[in-house]
């Protein structure tokens, strides 16, 4: 009990003497940094979270003096200032303080945000250090003396500049056909000395110059939009310091962008093309936003109407491998469609196919089927009619790829009488307008072999004749006996001529006309 009295009054006697020493002004000053600049000391102790929990946490250092003793080597120490001098990575740290000369300090470093990250503790006979700082980091310093009743004083810094050491680590993956996403590491040094990044994207193998875009970002991750199907790009990723400086991180080529269907080519006819069973079709087929490789092009051609007769009447389709043969650039492709019926209107239709799948189908082209040669006319009859006069019928070809304007009779005959050794051969020609397929003989000669021939004339041209020959009687004709069809056949040429050249135009019609729905 005495004992404890006596310590008792020690203290206050002690207290009395610290109120006096506060007049006296300790310099305490700590060279975190060595003679080499490196910090050097003892390893951190276990950090608290923020600067409530450093200001009431006591870090103790073994020794061989009791509690009482420490508490009366720190109190009444009084931090008066801080001083603070730094480098790109480590910091000198000094300090003032009045009152009693405590043997430990606590020294806690700061982040900006406030979250202690490193406490240290420096003795009379140990050292402290603070090393690998991030460099351009703002950081705050605290220092306390030990003891509860010490006051502690902070210290903010800015550590200095240090040039971005880079980091090669990154993963780059195209994520869709328009799209890659590349994402890398901060520097591995002087990470807060980066102001931003600079990307630039360019196509596989162009220079720099032709950079397809560049951007300016402050994270370390980035998505490239809108770029083309089925292509390669070259990636260059730049640091960007406080002081400007550029320096490369990452030069990288990406995989291929992901593959997509192929748009619907535009698609025309080839006028100077269309034949009576086939087509050229011609397509654009050309997708800027995309390079993948074409691998066909299909093309189908239904059947709507004909305006002849005689034919079968047939779709056709037809699918080629891409690109076509011959073909150089793939806004003038050309794909032959065959097996059509002559003289007839077809819808066409064409769409492409590449490794993503087959694009839509194309918007429908109206296309009309060149006319052909008719076949020859059928059944072809003759008989001499009450006035003895011959006439002749038949009946319209039965293959009619073509419009049927008139029909075309030519006459051939020589004499039978005797005393000619070499009988000289008379024609003649008529027109007879159709639908009208007779004709009769009002002039013919006597004692003659004739031979009768007839053939469609359509806009395409004549067909093969259908013949027929006989003798004419011997007693001559008296034309005034019976009305003339020849003479009304005659009547026939003039409107025929007219209608085979308008027929000449509607055949130019024809071979040019193509309607685009």
């Amino acid at each position: 009990m005495a004992l404890r009295c006596a310590k008792l009054g020690l203290i206050i006697h002690l207290l009395l003497l610290g109120a006096r020493a506060r007049k006296i002004k300790h310099v305490r000053s700590v060279n975190l940094l060595g003679d080499d600049g490196i910090l050097e000391g003892n390893n951190p102790t276990p950090r608290p979270a923020s600067y409530e929990e450093f200001e009431h946490d006591v870090v103790n250092v073994p020794g061989t003096n009791d509690d009482i003793d420490r508490l009366l080597e720190g109190a009444m120490t009084i931090i008066e200032s801080v001083n603070v001098t730094t480098n790109s990575t480590a910091a000198n740290v000094s300090w003032t303080y009045t009152g009693a000369h405590p043997f430990q300090f606590n020294i806690g470093l700061f982040l900006e945000s406030g979250v202690l990250v490193r406490e240290y503790v420096v003795t009379a006979n140990r050292t402290s250090s603070i090393l690998d700082l991030d460099s351009c980091a703002n950081y705050t310093i605290g220092v306390k003396a030990f003891g509860s009743s010490s006051n502690v004083m902070y210290a903010n810094f800015l550590t200095g500049y240090a040039p971005p050491i880079p980091s090669k680590n990154y993963e780059i993956a195209a994520t869709g056909p328009d799209s890659v996403h590349v994402n890398w590491n901060p520097p591995i040094q002087a990470y807060q000395c980066l102001r931003e990044y600079e990307i630039h994207l360019a196509l596989h193998g162009h220079s720099d110059l032709e950079s397809v875009a560049s951007y300016s970002v402050r994270e370390t991750e980035f998505e490239f939009k809108r770029l083309n199907a089925c292509s390669k790009y070259d990636v260059r990723i730049f640091a960007v310091d406080t002081k400007s400086y550029v320096g490369e991180l990452i030069r990288v080529e990406t995989n291929y962008t992901k593959p997509k269907l192929p748009r619907a080519p535009e698609l025309s006819a080839v006028a100077s093309s269309v034949k009576k069973n086939s087509v050229w079709l011609a397509l654009n087929a050309l997708d800027t936003t995309s390079n993948c490789s074409l691998t066909s092009v299909a093309a189908v051609c239904s059947f709507v109407s004909t305006q002849g007769s005689g034919y079968e009447l047939r779709d056709a389709n037809v699918t080629v491998d891409a690109p076509p043969p011959g073909a150089t650039n793939l806004s003038q492709l050309e794909i032959l469609v065959e097996g059509l019926s002559p003289y007839s209107r077809y819808v066409c239709l064409a769409r492409t196919h590449n490794e993503a799948g087959a694009s839509d189908w194309s918007e429908p082209v109206l296309v009309e089927t060149l006319e052909d040669r008719t076949s020859k006319p059928e059944n072809l009859n003759y008989w001499r009619d009450q006035n003895n006069l011959m006439s002749f019928i038949w009946s319209a070809p039965s293959y009619r790829p073509s419009l049927i304007v008139a029909y075309r009779v030519n006459l051939t005959w020589f004499s039978l009488e005797a005393g000619k050794s070499t009988p000289e051969n008379k024609m003649a020609s008529y027109m007879v307008s159709a639908p009208l397929k007779k004709f009769t003989i009002v002039d013919e000669i006597p004692n003659s072999h004739y031979v009768f021939e007839v053939e469609a004339i359509s806009v395409f041209g004549s067909s093969e004749p259908a013949r027929a020959e006989f003798n004419s009687v011997s007693k001559p004709i008296d034309p005034t006996t019976t009305a003339s069809p020849v003479a009304a056949s005659r009547d026939f040429i003039n409107d025929v001529a007219k209608r085979t050249k308008l027929a000449e135009k509607a055949s130019a019609v024809f071979l040019n006309k193509f309607s685009i729905q």
